[in-house]
């Protein structure tokens, strides 16, 4: 039987290793965003809509990566500790997600 600890500690575990998935996401993503900077300046169109573009595509591919982390940790770390994916974890997991605070 899997007690509330054990769920506490999966909960704790997949935390972890969502933030070191996140920065690494993050950072790429930066990255990323410098670069379309960078070259979006080099045709003189840092400022238009195609750069605008750019970004909100950025932006929307790091968050899907961000929850596409978490729901990987999440699930990873349930799978490590032998905790089952009942109605009530899956129920958790959905709040969880959204709940996490996924950091832009």
């Amino acid at each position: 039987m899997v007690t509330p600890e054990t769920i506490e500690q999966a909960q704790r575990h997949a935390e972890r290793k969502y933030t070191i998935s996140s920065k690494k996401i993050v950072e790429a993503s930066e990255q990323r965003l410098e670069a379309d900077k960078h070259r979006q300046a080099a045709i003189g169109s840092v400022l238009s809509s195609g750069m605008w573009r750019l970004v909100a595509k950025n932006f929307a591919e790091r968050l899907e990566s961000l929850l596409h982390a978490r729901l990987t940790a999440l699930l990873d770390a349930y799978e490590l500790y032998r905790v089952p994916l009942s109605n009530e974890i899956e129920r958790q997991i959905i709040q969880d997600i959204p709940e996490s605070g996924v950091k832009m």
